[in-house]
């Protein structure tokens, strides 16, 4: 269970991060 609650909060990071990057790149253009 600790790996899990470890690990979700990095999934959701990575995700955030991917989506700022995309933003980024379409403003950036």
């Amino acid at each position: 269970m600790t790996i899990i609650k470890d690990s979700y909060p990095l999934v959701l990071d990575r995700k955030l991060a991917c989506i700022i990057g995309l933003n980024e790149a379409l403003v950036l253009g």
